[in-house]
């Protein structure tokens, strides 16, 4: 009865070692043998009290291990937390970052864009780009005045500078009477383009050679004098210089236009000896160009 009660006793501790440590199939019928042996020797029951004294040390390993997997995992907890306003810091530092780079990116495409459009600009408003010489006239001077011969034109150089023109504007008036001033006029006119082709708004600056013949007398207003004036006739060569501004329009197909105002004054030669009235026998210069029509070739 007692060896019973033992064996019965020996079963449940050997299953519950068992089940405990997961021990493999061959431990378990090693146990159950020496569970089953009522007749156990001292040997035997020495061998079951040290399996049983390394199930103990089994368990308090086990123990010791969870406590310690505890403390680490507590420690992580931790850290994460106090570790938070640096990490959020760090990606709040990284998306703007980002942000900042976007910017960057999206303002040198918007660089590129506005280039390109004006590089576009530029390649489109060329219409002088194949074009060398440039012939223009007044057509109202040819077609308007009936009883005086005048003329005003210009022969204009388009390929010795693409931002500027080169001009020589002639004008030449006879008024077919034997008392009025007979005027010829050739100036050289350099016109520089404001914008980045020859096209739009331009400055200049010119000279002028004139050339005068008629008859001498009091200038503008001499029938206000008493004294009449006298049948001499004579010439006189002027020079002057001055400075302008204007614009043209010029279109691909060759046809264009322009308009001018020319402020100068004459430096050589003698003023105010001719009969007349807003002449070129004055000091000053003063052109307006409106009805000037050309062709580019």
């Amino acid at each position: 009865m007692f060896f019973l009660q033992f064996s019965q006793l020996k079963n449940k501790k050997v299953a519950i070692f068992a089940n405990s440590v997961h021990c493999s199939h061959s431990l378990h019928l090693f146990l159950a043998k020496i569970a089953n042996i009522e007749n156990s020797s001292a040997q035997n029951r020495f061998l079951y009290y040290n399996f049983q004294s390394t199930f103990d040390d089994i368990t308090q390993f086990k123990k010791y291990i969870m406590k310690r997997l505890k403390i680490i995992i507590s420690s992580i907890f931790m850290l994460t937390i106090m570790l938070s306003p640096f990490l959020l810091t760090a990606q709040n530092i990284d998306t703007l970052s980002t942000s900042a780079k976007i910017d960057s990116i999206y303002n040198k495409l918007n660089s590129m864009q506005n280039m390109q459009k004006q590089m576009y600009t530029e390649t489109r408003n060329a219409p002088l780009a194949n074009k060398k010489y440039g012939i223009e006239c007044n057509l109202f001077r040819l077609i308007a005045l009936d009883e005086i011969v005048s003329f005003s034109g210009t022969f204009s150089l388009f390929d010795i500078n693409r931002n500027a023109e080169i001009a020589f504007p002639i004008f030449y008036l006879n008024p077919k009477e034997s008392e009025a001033l007979t005027e010829f006029t050739l100036d050289c006119h350099y016109r520089y383009f404001l914008g980045n082709t020859q096209n739009g708004f331009y400055i200049s600056g010119f000279s002028r050679y004139a050339y005068l013949r008629g008859t001498i007398g009091l200038n503008k207003m001499y029938f206000w004098d008493s004294t009449p004036p006298n049948n001499e006739t004579g010439s006189e060569n002027k020079f002057g210089i001055g400075f302008g501004i204007g614009y043209r329009i010029f279109s691909y197909k060759g046809f264009y236009w322009g308009t001018s105002v020319s402020i100068g004054r004459y430096i050589i030669g003698k003023s105010d000896k001719f009969m007349g009235y807003l002449d070129n026998d004055n000091s000053y210069i003063i052109d307006f160009e409106l009805l000037k029509f050309g062709w580019a070739f």
